[in-house]
């Protein structure tokens, strides 16, 4: 007589875990979630894309230059006030604009020691989607630089535009 008790109960048991996944029903702890409108959605993408500018600036065909003030002639000689940095910076977010992006350049030697770092920052807008151009003028750089690099390291998002 146990044993069919506890087949009954058993069955009992089946049939309302069968019931409970075809309705879909959790136990009561489901709530109901209204769809998200289309500006609240822009506007948490907006958020996640300003809390992490890194993720969406990044520089593309930059180059070192000597900046010439005077060209070689037949009696003159070639004058330069420095170096020039030039590249762009790519801003991938949908909507979020970014500002004032500060740029690290290291200078290695041929052994790939690195002798020196400048840290410049670029006061303008990078909008969204798109490749601004750069150039950055740099007054010194070092006799025994072979190597250099440079990199993003800081922006600020335009906040309430």
């Amino acid at each position: 007589m146990k044993n069919y008790h506890y087949s009954i109960l058993f069955q009992a048991s089946a049939i309302l875990g069968i019931f409970m996944i075809f309705c879909g029903c959790d136990g009561g702890s489901h709530s109901y979630n209204p769809p998200r409108t289309t500006e609240e959605l822009k506007d948490d993408l907006k958020t996640r894309e300003e809390i992490s500018p890194l993720s969406y600036l990044q520089l593309r065909d930059v180059h070192l230059s000597k900046n010439i003030t005077q060209e070689r002639g037949l009696l003159k000689r070639e004058k330069s006030d420095g170096y020039v940095i030039i590249g762009n910076v790519i801003n991938s977010a949908t909507l979020a604009n970014y500002k004032d992006v500060v740029l690290l350049f290291e200078y290695f030697s041929q052994t790939n020691t690195k002798i020196d770092e400048v840290r410049v920052v670029l006061y303008e807008f990078f909008p969204p989607n798109q490749a601004t151009p750069i150039t950055v003028r740099l007054k010194y750089i070092p006799s025994a630089m072979a190597n250099y690099n440079c990199t993003i390291i800081q922006a600020a998002p335009v906040i309430n535009q």
